[in-house]
């Protein structure tokens, strides 16, 4: 029992670092993207520099898709040895590659409604820049 609780914990510890790095993936997203758009505040850097933003967001969005997956096969992979008497401290996941799937995560709730909206205010954000900059000619 005490080798199970062990292994647990270390599962435990995997599934802490993902959702940290998935944290820090949000928060770098919205850093750059808040970035690009400051920098193409000048209007002959418009529409280069803005067009960056919601691509660095897409690709963030992606790798955040990839921990989002490993953390839900360390969670099936916890779920499988909180049953068993016996361990042999095993963090292979790839028994559980085939029910999660990158697109799933992609798709998913929480990562959805985080990126698109980041996506939403970027967009918005890019509209009213150009307004005010034509206003301002």
């Amino acid at each position: 029992m005490a080798q199970t609780v062990k292994h647990l914990e270390m599962i435990q510890g995997v599934i802490n670092r993902m959702a940290a790095n998935s944290f820090d993936l949000k928060r770098w997203s919205v850093l750059l993207a808040s970035a690009f758009i400051a920098i193409s505040w000048r209007p002959e850097a418009m529409s280069r520099v803005a067009l960056l933003a919601p691509l660095s967001v897409l690709i963030f969005w992606c790798l955040d898709s990839y921990y989002l997956r490993q953390e839900r096969m360390y969670r099936k992979l916890y779920d499988k040895v909180r049953v068993q008497e016996h361990t042999d401290y095993s963090m292979d996941t790839r028994e559980f590659i085939q029910g999660t799937t990158i697109s799933s995560a992609f798709f998913s709730v929480t990562l959805g409604l985080f990126y698109i909206g980041l996506i939403g205010t970027i967009t918005a954000g890019i509209i009213l820049l150009n307004f005010l900059s034509k206003g301002a000619n």
